[in-house]
């Protein structure tokens, strides 16, 4: 994603004032809470960032109106409250902070346990209001008792050690680990029924998605233990919130302790309130000091890595990749989108397929996030639509671009190499990259051509007749329109007799050179690329 200069950046509720801090590194930062309908609509018209937690709803019309607009932060886990599917399509990246009140929200859930275990809410409000009475307080402990994980990610994983702590048995329920993984988080994996029917309490930790949506309602809840009680910290909607409360109500099961709801901020409607045996707190799952410093720092380092021409390590909408592996991955992921630049100029029309090849080390990574960054520089140039990382796919899909991975474990020469053949109804072209020491992006072959490319600012490929006079030619007439070549690397065929000349220039080529270029006899194809400048790098 190319860098953005003078970032405007709105920040639509409140964080930390460290997140705020570092956001300015990136440009302006305009704080202004409590902003909705055309209010919201009209702040974002211009800006490049927009940052919320959980009350600001980021719809696709303010998405659609913000001309500018290259990222949406959430302070927070969930993305409920941005539509994510018209961010992807416009290519903005959404990010979130899924470590930054990890153990904060953990804490809370088991703070909801214990709390509705003991009866601690109503023991202190009889105490404030001097009733000495805890006769029908009576209430159990944790130790030996199963408890139901409905999700091991982040969250869940940390309830569960801390469970494990408190001497209960975990067990758990989550589509996307694998039994071995489960198991490494120190829990059994279980199908949803033996959850549901064995587990003394149920504890949340799912996002909520068409997928998970009234997950537990009147069906699930018959089949709990009479005893069972049920914590749900992650996010309203999940449960039928009805369904639980007429449970309450007649006693089938024991309790309830919710801090989300489906109807926030403002939830008083909900059935739940009017019933015994329940712990209700307003949405304290990342409520501590720690946490919210926490969450605002993350987030606004990877607005300010995206505003500055980096990667995101935790976008809702981009593949997800691990923090170190994102770290070795980025001079590869800058290879690859102007790898994908350069072979826009060389693909005639007609374009069908692309087949990338990653060789060496390279290919021992999930190398999805290469294909995008490569696919987004390709087809920047030739479509008017903002095209990036985010949505060069979709876009590939809609126009049947067959786009196919292969991965080699090795390379005859390289430790780590990228190949791309660009298919087209006439033509075929390919470019090959590698990189040079720790960090340095090299394109390393074009076509049948061996170069050594540094692929920044402002390239000229030509490709000439292979006779002496024609490199002398080129550089007299760049000379002439006041055109300084900073490095020239020359690849020949000399069975075809033909070369190619690849000039990084100080300069862009004014239009009257090219031409000139243009119309020297010797030349068989002329092709300018402007690349931004390299990002600086840190890679092993």
């Amino acid at each position: 994603m190319e860098a953005a200069k003078n970032a405007k950046i709105l920040v639509c509720d409140k964080i930390a004032p460290e997140g705020v801090e570092k956001l300015k590194e990136a440009g302006e930062v305009e704080v202004s809470t409590g902003l909705t309908g055309d209010d919201l609509v009209q702040a974002a018209s211009d800006v490049s960032a927009i940052v919320v937690r959980s009350a600001t709803k980021i719809t696709a019309e303010v998405i659609e109106a913000a001309d500018d607009l290259k990222i949406i932060g959430r302070a927070g886990v969930g993305v409920d409250n941005i539509d994510v599917k018209a961010a992807s399509e416009r290519g903005v990246v959404v990010v979130n902070s899924p470590e930054g009140n990890t153990r904060a929200a953990a804490e809370h859930a088991v703070a909801l346990l214990l709390s509705l275990t003991r009866n601690v809410p109503e023991g202190d409000a009889r105490m404030r209001r001097q009733e000495w009475k805890r006769n029908d307080l009576l209430g159990n402990e944790v130790r030996g008792k199963t408890i139901g994980l409905v999700g091991l990610g982040k969250v869940g994983s940390q309830v569960a050690l801390m469970a494990r702590g408190l001497g209960m048995k975990v067990i758990t329920y989550d589509v996307a680990l694998s039994d071995e993984r489960c198991r490494q988080l120190h829990a059994e994996p279980v199908s949803f029924e033996e959850l549901l029917t064995e587990s003394d309490y149920i504890s949340i930790h799912v996002p909520l998605t068409d997928g998970t949506r009234g997950l537990i309602g009147e069906e699930q809840i018959a089949k709990l233990k009479p005893g069972c009680r049920v914590v749900n910290s992650s996010r309203g909607g999940i449960i039928d919130e009805a369904a639980l409360a007429r449970a309450l109500s007649e006693e089938k099961i024991a309790g309830a302790a919710m801090d989300v709801y489906e109807g926030e901020p403002e939830p008083w409607d909900s059935p739940l309130m009017g019933v015994p045996r329940t712990v209700l707190t307003p949405h304290l799952g990342a409520s501590t000091t720690e946490a919210q410093i926490g969450a605002a720092m993350d987030v606004a380092e990877q607005i300010v890595d995206v505003l500055g021409g980096l990667p995101p390590r935790s976008a809702v909408n981009l593949p997800f990749v691990e923090p170190e592996t994102l770290r070795r991955l980025k001079p590869w992921l800058q290879l690859a989108e102007r790898m994908g630049q350069m072979g826009s100029h060389l693909a005639r029309r007609g374009l069908r397929t692309v087949r990338l090849t990653y060789s060496g080390a390279i290919a021992s990574h999930d190398c999805t996030l290469a294909t995008r960054y490569f696919l987004a520089g390709m087809l920047r140039r030739v479509m008017s639509t903002q095209v990036n990382e985010v949505n060069a796919a979709l876009f590939a899909a809609e126009r049947g671009v067959d786009v196919a991975e292969i991965k080699h474990s090795d390379h005859p020469i390289y430790h780590s190499h990228m190949k791309a053949e660009i298919v087209c109804d006439e033509s075929t072209a390919e470019l090959e990259g590698a990189i040079r020491g720790r960090a340095e992006p090299r394109i390393v072959r074009i076509n049948q051509f061996r170069v050594d490319v540094r692929p920044e600012g402002t390239l000229l490929m030509v490709i000439s007749q292979d006779q002496p006079g024609v490199i002398g030619k080129v550089g007299q007439l760049l000379g002439e329109h006041g055109v300084n070549i900073a490095q020239m690397h020359v690849g020949g065929t000399p069975a075809e007799e033909i070369q190619m000349m690849v000039l990084n220039l100080d300069s862009s080529l004014p239009e009257a050179a090219r031409s000139a270029l243009d119309d020297l006899d010797l030349l068989q194809a002329v092709h300018v690329v402007d690349l931004p400048p390299a990002a600086p790098i840190e890679a092993e």
